[in-house]
């Protein structure tokens, strides 16, 4: 966000959240058009994120879409990997109402390789997507870990959200650095226990997110960096782990510094239940024979531009194809593969969703500070928390909803430097169909501004292509000759006379050079918009 280089970002993902909030409160939440029955029916098998994704757009291209899940409820990791204290279940449930209600039959408790084979699908539908996730934690394989008091971290949440019996005593130490290893560590101390994570490398290289790890050390876990269990024991009180310390060494495969143990650097953690929480698995068994290729950790293997197998009528995303990843990659990933399945039913070569050509100002550091001139400093909206003594005791929802009031504040922090012709900008549409690339050719760059000190309309002349569109439409039909051209060769630009801002000149908004105006550098000002 380019507001950064004012003072603070604006806050999109709180702003996003409270204009989904928004809409679910209305009672008639926005449900899109659904196309024409095509006839083709698609099998969809996991309703988790990549799965609801990918049937939620084949549905509204008109396809019959059956979603098959082994679990009772959708949601997949949203609803039995993640908390409810971070996503409550009675807002995930009508979210998902909203995708569901399009027409879509989802069949619960049918397990793929159990319930129904892969081969069975494959017969009766015309094309499927495989959204199964990762949802097997992996162990470290020493030794002791096959004590009963060892749980896996994805077991373990599932088990929680599930609502069973879970007694994980007074103290509970989770092995990993992750989303889930945070997810579940928090999750410990809301039973009441004394919550520790070990992790083998340090602070900076953990790939949970920062703002759960922050959320963590507030509510009190403890945290040993530079730790790894090298062995589990059994006592009368619980379990002893042995751990050995760690120092980082060269980068790995990941890009982050290899942990190497330290020679005579033993020290033990007591606990009464240890959570792995260091990675998940695919369970591919049930592709075996398919022509279905898998990778590392059962990972299926895609073309990554159609999300194609390798059998041509299965398509695949999410955390079965990536491993354990973040939710709006995995609804990403049932996008493009609802582009690419719908391809595939109309007999078309499968390419996937054409890619969106973009022209940029360029990156945050790249941007002149005269974009930012005359822009004052606003402070940033804080989302509101649910005060640190009752986050641990309960699993109500910890991070909450911007107010109506803070959301127009927050809102009118935005420095509005997207286009506002995107939805019908012909340069859009040209460079898609050419394959423009903008930053083909390098070399000195024109700055340019932006003008909105007129009421009626506004001018970005970095979209300008020399047209002389306006140019003649406000001389020859209004007679006014507020614009022309300036200099010439790479400095020639279309300017209001004498350099003025337009909003100076004698333009009476008749908007008819914005009629004219192929690119959307002279855009009419939305009702109310304060020049």
């Amino acid at each position: 966000c380019r507001r950064h280089r004012v003072d603070e970002p604006v806050a999109i993902h709180a702003l996003k959240r409270f204009a989904a909030d928004y809409d679910l409160a209305s009672g008639q939440p926005y449900m899109p058009e659904v196309a024409p029955d095509t006839g083709h029916k698609v099998a969809v098998v996991g309703a988790g994120p990549a799965g609801l994704s990918a049937a939620y757009y084949l549905r509204q291209m008109g396809h019959a879409v059956t979603i098959f899940e082994a679990h009772d409820e959708p949601g997949g990791m949203l609803r039995y990997g993640i908390p409810s204290y971070r996503l409550p279940r009675e807002q995930l449930t009508a979210e998902i109402g909203t995708i569901t209600g399009l027409g879509i039959d989802v069949r619960y408790g049918v397990r793929l390789g159990g319930d129904v084979a892969l081969a069975e699908l494959r017969e009766k539908y015309d094309a499927l997507f495989l959204g199964i996730g990762a949802q097997s934690s992996r162990m470290m394989n020493i030794p002791g870990e096959d004590s009963d008091r060892v749980w896996g971290g994805v077991e373990f949440l599932g088990r929680v959200a599930r609502g069973e019996d879970v007694d994980v005593g007074q103290r509970v130490a989770v092995v990993g650095g992750g989303n889930t290893a945070v997810d579940a560590v928090r999750t410990a101390l809301r039973f009441g226990a004394e919550a520790t994570i070990l992790y083998r490398r340090s602070r900076r290289e953990m790939p949970a997110l920062d703002i759960e790890v922050e959320a963590a050390e507030e509510e009190g876990v403890e945290f040993h960096f530079l730790a790894s269990p090298i062995a589990i024991g059994e006592t009368e009180s619980g379990l002893k782990v042995t751990n050995i310390r760690m120092e980082l060494g060269p980068p790995d495969d990941s890009g982050r510094r290899r942990p190497v143990p330290i020679k005579g650097s033993e020290f033990t953690v007591e606990c009464d239940t240890l959570i792995m929480a260091i990675g998940q698995v695919v369970d591919s068994a049930c592709f075996e024979g398919s022509g279905i290729e898998t990778g590392r950790g059962g990972r299926i293997q895609v073309d990554e531009k159609t999300m194609q197998t390798t059998a041509p009528d299965v398509f695949a995303g999410g955390d079965g194809v990536t491993g354990p990843d973040i939710a709006v990659r995995a609804i990403g990933a049932g996008h493009r593969a609802a582009f690419s399945i719908d391809q595939y039913l109309r007999g078309e070569e499968v390419v996937g969703r054409t890619e969106v050509w973009n022209s940029s100002m360029g990156a945050l550091d790249e941007v002149p500070e005269s974009r930012f001139a005359g822009v004052e400093k606003a402070a940033r909206q804080e989302t509101p928390e649910l005060a640190l003594s009752r986050r641990t005791c309960t699993f109500e929802e910890v991070d909450l909803c911007f107010s109506e009031e803070m959301a127009v504040a927050e809102a009118s922090r935005c420095l509005e430097c997207d286009c506002k012709a995107v939805d019908d900008c012909l340069l859009r549409q040209y460079g898609i169909e050419y394959g423009a690339e903008p930053k083909r050719f390098g070399g000195k760059m024109n700055e340019y501004t932006l003008d909105e000190s007129h009421a009626a309309l506004t001018q970005e002349a970095g979209k300008c292509i020399l047209c002389g569109l306006c140019v003649r439409m406000c001389s020859d039909v209004k007679g006014l000759n507020v614009f022309n051209f300036a200099e010439r060769g790479f400095e020639a630009r279309v300017i209001p006379y004498f350099g003025l801002p337009l909003g100076e000149t004698t333009c009476d908004g008749c908007l008819k050079c914005v009629e004219v105006c192929p690119t959307g550098t002279l855009v009419a000002r939305e009702e109310g918009a304060e020049a």
